[in-house]
């Protein structure tokens, strides 16, 4: 797919052709890069009033507008054919169910803690599992780090004793250690 959207990539800025156009030469350029390069293009003067000068930026070779510009340059439909549908089948999709193929995961089985699918749920490995919609299940896991957060520092405390006391027994090693010293 890199090779495919290299291939689908204006050699001026970059992105994926915006409106490309076809020079005389045969080489595609996105529509407002050829404007930057035409606008730059300081041999106006110098050329038939009646044709304008823009040198090709794949083949370096000077290819002749016609009055109205890049405007009047042919529009590569195919290849803006091809960028689109590149476009939509690398957009993000819903993530769907790997057992259940094309099957969108649209709930939530609390028990394994984990998407499914509606097959899944009716005849596959979850059936007759507790489910959730999506947004209750976002809501309740997301709360839970902070839960877990805070019974682990719970134990922790009561594993190491009140915090005035902890505090206290700090002072009372580094008086000894002090004094050993």
């Amino acid at each position: 797919m890199d090779n495919l959207e290299e291939d689908l990539t204006c050699s001026v800025c970059y992105s994926l052709f915006a409106d490309p156009r076809v020079l005389p030469c045969s080489h595609t350029f996105c529509k407002g890069c050829l404007d930057n390069l035409l606008q730059v293009s300081t041999n106006y003067s110098l050329w038939r009033p009646l044709r304008l000068p823009l040198k090709c930026p794949q083949c370096r070779g000077v290819v002749e507008l016609p009055p109205m510009g890049v405007d009047s340059l042919p529009a590569n439909v195919s290849l803006r054919a091809i960028i689109e549908k590149y476009q939509s089948d690398s957009a993000p999709r819903h993530p769907s169910c790997e057992e259940h193929h094309r099957q969108p995961l649209n709930m939530y089985c609390i028990q394994d803690r984990q998407l499914i699918c509606g097959l899944c749920l009716t005849v596959g490995q979850h059936q007759g599992h507790p489910i959730d919609d999506l947004q209750a299940a976002f809501d309740r896991e997301k709360q839970t780090p902070s839960l877990l957060l805070a019974s682990l520092s719970e134990q922790r405390w009561g594993q190491v004793g009140n915090p005035v006391d902890v505090v206290g027994r700090c002072f009372y090693w580094g008086e000894k250690i002090r004094l050993n010293i």
